[in-house]
């Protein structure tokens, strides 16, 4: 629930190219780091 809320109310509206779209991505990349996931591309 808490990774909902924050992609959803925290993040705010996440239209291409918006500051929502941007705090959305941040906050999803470092929640995969933070499980030890890493990114290939």
């Amino acid at each position: 629930m808490d990774i909902a809320f924050q992609l959803t109310e925290v993040s705010g509206p996440r239209v291409t190219g918006s500051p929502g779209l941007k705090r959305a991505s941040e906050y999803a990349v470092n929640q995969l780091k933070q499980w030890g996931l890493r990114m290939w591309f």
